[in-house]
C-alpha cells in the first residue's frame, strides 16, 4: 500500500474540496471548472454562537437548503455572489484573494491514514477507505475524505463523505462497490428507514414517485451503509482529465423545460458532474428544439447514476443554449428546486412539481 508520497495537487479546487473566507463562512467546492479570479462554491457552514459544531473555540452552523443558503450570502455577504457571463447564471463563489483556509480531501483522507484516531467516524472512515482500496486496487492516494469530517465539525450522527478521483480509479472503485454491497457484510444497502429518510430530505427539492424513488436508489452505488454509518461517494475526474477551460463553454439561458428523452451514452454518468447523451423523444414544456438537444447535465451528486443507456427518462430542469469548441447545441441542467430525473420504466407515476 501506498505511503501517501504523491501530492494531491490542489484537488481543494474540485467538487468535494471546501474554502473558508475571513468571515468563517465554510463554502462546497462546486463543479470541476471555475473562473480564473473565483472558485464556484456554495454556503454550507456559517459561525454561529448558537451553532451545534465546534472547532478550534469557535461554533459553526450548517445550512442546509439551497435558498436559506442564497438568503444569507444575498442579504450579508453579497460580496460571495456574482453573474457569469460565460455561463449566463448567478453563482455563489468565493474570489481568490478572500479564501482564507482550502480543505484538500486528499489531504485530509492522507493525514486521517496517518493518525491513531479514536473517533468512531473518523474510525470507521478510516476502515472504509483501507476496505474500499484494497478490493478496488485503486491507491489511497487517489482517494479522498470529504464532508464535516475533512472540516472536523463531524457530529456523532454525521456521514462518510468520500471521493474517489480519476475515470479508471472511479469505475474500478464502482465495480468494487457493487461486489461489496451484494456481499452486505461491511457495505449494504439502505434498508426502508433510510430510504424513507432519503426520500424525505431529497423530495423537499427533488420530486419524485417514491416507488420510482426507491427502485433508481437502489440501483447505486454512491451511497449506502457502512458499518452502520450512513456513506456518500463522489466519482471524480483528476486534474489532469477536465479537458475543459473556463470560457470554453458558453451558456444561454432559456427558461424552464420538461422532455421524455432516450438516454443513447451513459459513460459519464457515475461522475459528479454528471453527463447523459440523450435523443429528444417529446417536448412536454419548454423552447426546446428537439433535435438540438444534445445532453442532461448536473452538477449535484445526487442525480449520478439516474439513468442508464437505453432507459426512457422524463427530466425537468433548466434549459441552456451552448456553444462548445464550434458546436451550438442544447442541453438541460437539473439541480435546482423542483428539478427531476426519472426512468419512466421504473415506475408508473413520476409526481410533477
Amino acid at each position: 500500500m501506498s505511503k501517501h508520497s504523491k501530492s494531491s495537487g490542489g484537488r481543494w479546487e474540485l467538487e468535494g474540496g471546501y474554502v473558508e473566507t475571513p468571515e468563517r463562512l465554510i463554502f462546497a467546492v462546486k463543479g470541476l471548472v471555475h473562473p480564473p479570479d473565483r472558485i464556484v462554491a456554495y454556503l454550507r457552514y456559517v459561525a454561529d454562537p448558537a451553532g451545534d459544531r465546534v472547532r478550534e473555540g469557535v461554533r459553526y452552523r450548517r445550512v442546509y437548503g439551497f435558498e436559506e443558503q442564497l438568503a444569507i450570502v444575498r442579504s450579508r455577504y453579497p460580496q460571495y455572489l456574482h453573474y457569469d457571463e460565460a455561463w449566463d447564471v448567478e453563482l455563489q463563489s468565493v474570489p481568490r484573494h478572500r479564501i482564507w483556509r482550502a480543505y484538500d480531501p486528499s489531504e485530509g483522507l492522507r493525514r486521517l491514514m496517518n493518525s491513531n484516531v479514536d473517533d468512531p467516524l473518523a474510525r470507521a472512515a478510516k476502515s472504509f477507505a483501507e476496505e474500499l482500496s484494497s478490493a478496488s486496487s485503486v491507491d489511497l492516494d487517489d482517494m479522498g475524505i470529504s464532508g464535516s469530517l475533512l472540516l472536523s465539525l463531524h457530529t456523532s450522527s454525521s456521514d462518510i463523505d468520500f471521493a474517489v478521483y480519476g475515470v479508471e480509479n472511479s469505475v474500478r472503485a464502482r465495480d468494487a462497490l457493487r461486489r461489496l454491497l451484494d456481499e452486505g457484510e461491511s457495505f449494504k444497502r439502505f434498508d426502508e428507514e433510510r430510504m424513507r429518510g432519503l426520500f424525505d430530505f431529497r423530495s423537499t427539492e427533488t420530486p419524485m414517485d417514491y416507488e420510482a424513488f426507491v427502485e433508481q436508489e437502489r440501483r447505486k452505488v454512491i451511497q449506502g451503509l457502512y458499518k452502520g454509518y450512513v456513506y456518500f461517494i463522489r466519482f471524480l475526474k483528476d486534474l489532469d482529465e477536465i479537458g475543459e477551460a473556463y470560457g470554453e463553454r458558453r451558456c444561454r439561458r432559456l427558461g424552464v423545460a420538461k422532455v421524455r428523452a432516450l438516454v443513447v451514452d451513459d459513460s459519464e454518468s457515475l461522475f459528479t458532474p454528471c453527463n447523459y447523451e440523450v435523443e429528444c423523444l417529446e417536448v412536454l414544456e419548454g423552447e426546446v428544439d428537439p433535435r438540438a438537444l444534445r445532453e442532461v447535465a448536473s452538477f449535484r451528486g445526487r442525480f449520478a447514476e439516474q439513468a442508464f443507456k437505453g432507459e426512457v427518462v422524463e427530466v425537468r430542469g433548466s434549459l441552456e443554449e451552448v456553444q462548445f469548441r464550434g458546436k451550438l447545441y442544447q442541453r438541460i441542467v437539473v439541480g435546482g428546486p423542483g428539478d427531476y430525473m426519472v426512468a419512466l420504466s421504473l415506475s408508473k407515476t413520476c409526481r410533477p412539481p
